[in-house]
């Protein structure tokens, strides 16, 4: 994981912090440090106007492509879309979460619809699957797809159906993938009516070696996800 920070150019450097583990790299005029949070190796790269357009800077980005993290206006500041780290799979799997908990009394007799262009093996729509009466994913079929429905359908005797199309009214509870913002609160359609929806507070529980990643500016929600403080439990999906 490659963390940013900025440094104004105009007011000087910020104070160097303490960290476990230091190492200082200095390369064309980009500082860089290795750090030790939660057990994994990451950066931390200190930039200012100075050094924004160097080809170094580029390069580092590529190397870390989808894994950097900073205050989010620094990041859509300095950082292309491209290499910026996604937070999405993990919020998909803090809401469907939420669900569970907040509607399991009624699951069993809810036919859920999940529009998601990423379909990706979470244990959290395992879970899902284990308590609705239907599910249904708007969503491409690809290899994920297959071999998710097959493990339904073993484990639990559940046809789990991927569309391109579908009625969303025709389903007690529809949700939507496609645009989840940092705050990873979302709106669902439950019987035709909107409601607002907060992914699982469990998920976003800080452990206080975060606390350096969040005095650079990294939200607390980006940095549990970055960092998948809450582990996906491990599933064998290819069943026989």
């Amino acid at each position: 994981m490659l963390i940013i920070k900025y440094s104004d150019s105009k007011n000087g450097k910020e104070k160097q912090r303490t960290f476990i583990k230091r190492k200082i790299k200095r390369e064309r005029g980009v500082k860089r440090e290795n750090i030790i949070i939660l057990g994994k190796v990451c950066s931390l790269l200190e930039i200012n106007d100075n050094i924004y357009s160097t080809n170094e800077l580029e390069r580092i980005f590529k190397v870390f492509s989808g894994k950097i993290i900073g205050k989010p206006s620094i990041i859509r500041e300095f950082v292309p879309e491209e290499y910026r780290f996604c937070y999405e799979t993990y919020y998909k799997r803090a809401i469907v979460s939420s669900i569970i908990k907040n509607f399991n009394n009624n699951l069993s007799g809810f036919s859920v619809c999940i529009r998601d262009n990423d379909f990706q093996l979470l244990p959290e729509y395992a879970d899902l699957v284990g308590k609705t009466k239907k599910l249904v994913f708007l969503s491409e079929r690809n290899q994920n797809a297959a071999i998710f429905s097959q493990y339904c359908f073993v484990e639990y005797g559940a046809y789990v159906d991927f569309k391109n199309l579908c009625d969303t009214y025709s389903h007690n509870l529809f949700l939507d993938f496609l645009d989840i913002d940092e705050t990873g609160r979302t709106f669902i359609k439950l019987d035709g009516k909107d409601m607002l929806i907060y992914p699982d507070a469990e998920y976003f529980i800080t452990d206080y070696e975060l606390s350096e990643v969040l005095k650079v500016g990294v939200p607390a929600k980006i940095a549990c996800a970055a960092f998948e403080t809450k582990q996906q439990e491990k599933i064998n999906w290819l069943v026989n």
